[in-house]
């Protein structure tokens, strides 16, 4: 009886303090207050429920998505892709939520939350478990793991392969899990008997349905690739700094640009840069053609590209993709064709202005392309090029530049308002399938 007493006379106590504290923020909102502390309150209790939403939110390397708390994985790129009759059929920048997915023919490229990727190659059935996870019914895949995604797993029916952050493939094939390790580490465990084994680069290990491992060869070229891409940025690459823009001719060191004649400008006769402060401004230099000329006048930038430290892309089949804004005033008469070169070379940076002038024969991978801009100063133009990229590329040359009027409109005003502006340079690797089928 004391202790039914206890109880009672707590829950008793319980009920009054929270009447009592419902009581008190009533009286809160009924008491004039100044508009401007309850006003605080509001925007503090908004941000506090917007912050618990962002937080509780599945992560994304992308930022800020409708991303469905289901949704596994993004398809990034796709090659060839033939799918079963019945399967689902993502498209590249579909977001794909948990079940199985049954390939054909092809390579499906998938990329997971925390910048995981991996490329499946058909005929496969792959079940999507998690966003840290993937069960790999039979097929071969080939995954590249970053360090913030060390954890994932891919399982098969015979086995499973821990990822600590590295590049490697899975092959499961009639109850037999094989898995090869190219770059870092991976812990394969078998399912019937717990057994266990650490893989370094360049091991491999079959492990049959009895849960034996045994040691194999395993090459990169027996799984699909994994597509790479990085952004290599040109010095400057905005124009927003004025001491890396030097006049002259070809430059013979990395990371600025030279000409002729231009500078760095900021917004002048009504044209904006295209993104941050400055952009470039072509000028007519002293070697423009002259009034009497049939030639029409030109203004040339360049840049040297250092691509020695790429080298490993490069072998495995880097392409290269450059961009850049351009703009110029309106007129009729004002010239409007632009162009970009990117033009690859072996050898020393040095050596640029000695192989330019031969570049169509002396360069390892050349491509040039013109754009015709629009009469509206408002917008700018994009004009992009790309090229695939030898291993035994050293550096690259890249020119911007302004095709002015021909004979008649003299040199001095070629370039009444030329600009360029945003130029952006990617290597990439391309996603590929095994040696084995693109042998047949």
């Amino acid at each position: 009886m004391i202790q039914l007493a206890a109880e009672e006379a707590w829950a008793g106590a319980r009920k009054e303090a929270v009447a009592g504290w419902w009581e008190r923020l009533w009286g809160w909102c009924h008491t004039p207050v100044r508009p401007g502390k309850k006003l605080v309150f509001a925007v503090s209790l908004v941000l506090v429920l917007v912050a618990s939403a962002w937080f509780s939110r599945p992560f994304h390397p992308g930022g800020f998505k409708f991303w469905r708390r289901d949704s596994i994985c993004t398809v990034y790129d796709a090659l060839d892709v033939r799918w079963a009759a019945g399967s689902r059929q993502p498209k590249v920048g579909d977001v794909v939520r948990a079940g199985p997915l049954r390939l054909e023919s092809g390579v499906i490229e998938l990329e997971f939350p925390r910048e995981e990727k991996i490329a499946v190659e058909g005929p496969a059935e792959l079940d999507l478990t998690s966003p840290r996870s993937v069960l790999l019914q039979h097929g071969k895949l080939a995954a590249y793991v970053p360090a913030s995604g060390r954890g994932f797993e891919v399982t098969t029916p015979s086995a499973r392969v821990v990822d600590f952050g590295t590049q490697f493939g899975v092959s499961a094939t009639a109850g037999v899990t094989e898995v090869g390790v190219f770059e870092g580490r991976v812990q394969v465990m078998a399912d019937t008997t717990g057994a266990s084994r650490q893989l370094t680069p360049n091991m491999a290990v079959a492990v049959d349905r009895a849960g034996m491992m045994s040691p194999i060869v395993l090459f990169a070229g027996a799984f699909p690739q994994v597509g790479r891409a990085i952004q290599i940025d040109p010095g400057n690459c905005g124009f927003d700094e004025f001491d890396r823009m030097r006049g002259g001719g070809m430059p013979a060191a990395f990371g600025f640009w030279s000409g002729p004649a231009c500078t760095v400008s900021g917004p002048m006769q009504g044209i904006i840069p295209f993104k941050g402060a400055g952009m470039l401004r072509f000028l007519a230099s002293p070697s423009s053609a002259p009034v009497w000329s049939a030639a029409p006048a030109k203004a040339e930038v360049w840049q040297l590209v250092d691509l020695r430290a790429y080298k490993e892309m490069l072998v495995e089949g880097g392409n290269g993709k450059l961009s850049a804004m351009f703009n110029r005033i309106g007129g009729a008469q004002v010239a409007d064709t632009f162009g970009l070169t990117l033009a690859a070379f072996q050898g020393r940076p040095e050596d640029a202005a000695a192989l330019w002038p031969r570049r169509s024969v002396m360069s390892l991978a050349l491509m040039v392309e013109e754009i015709t801009t629009d009469d509206d100063p408002a917008t700018w133009e994009k004009l992009e090029i790309s090229a695939s990229l030898p291993a035994e590329t050293d550096f690259l040359i890249i020119e911007l530049r302004a095709t002015g009027p021909t004979a008649g409109a003299g040199t001095r005003a070629a370039f009444p308002g030329h600009f360029a502006d945003h130029v952006v340079f990617k290597l990439r690797v391309p996603l590929l399938g095994s040696s084995a089928s693109t042998s047949r």
